[in-house]
């Protein structure tokens, strides 16, 4: 581009190649460990929360649809009552990650002597990465296991342009 080391002399090449910005934020996360309960059956012995019994089995779900059956429920057994289960405070298995790419894209270009413009594209997600919320961790619940949120937006682009004087 006008005053680099390369085609600093052409202006018709330095309007098609001269003044872009890239600008990438990034960021890649594993999920949070989880807490299974099951409904209280002990407050009378004054435990405000009960966790369920361990079986041995892997907490890893068995079927192909991770989001369907986050976590295996054949690894945990119901607490009766009057009892307290063996599972730990948090097992260790992770709700899903978190990875998301945002990208922007600008082009700046003087228009006369005091008077420039800059063309912005902005794409946020741009991937179109789904990020899954938790799954229900509430033992003996009908959507124990399962994943039924998603924590963030689709794909957003915004196209621009800003006049500076």
């Amino acid at each position: 581009g006008k005053g680099q080391t390369w085609l600093g002399n052409n202006r018709a090449l330095d309007l098609a190649v001269g003044g872009w910005s890239l600008n990438v934020v990034t960021y890649v996360q594993t999920g949070f460990p989880l807490a299974i309960t099951q409904p209280n059956q002990n407050g009378i012995l004054g435990a405000s929360v009960q966790r369920p019994n361990l079986t041995g089995q892997s907490f890893n779900s068995v079927t192909g649809d991770k989001l369907f059956q986050w976590i295996n429920p054949a690894a945990f057994s119901a607490v009766p009552s009057f009892a307290f289960g063996n599972a730990p405070r948090v097992i260790d298995y992770r709700m899903p990650g978190q990875d998301n790419v945002d990208l922007s894209l600008f082009k700046s270009f003087p228009i006369h002597e005091r008077l420039k413009a800059q063309f912005r594209a902005e794409a946020l997600n741009a991937f179109n990465t789904p990020m899954f919320g938790r799954p229900d961790t509430n033992f003996n619940t009908p959507n124990f296991g399962r994943v039924t949120t998603q924590r963030n937006f689709p794909r957003l682009i915004q196209l621009g342009i800003r006049i500076y004087f």
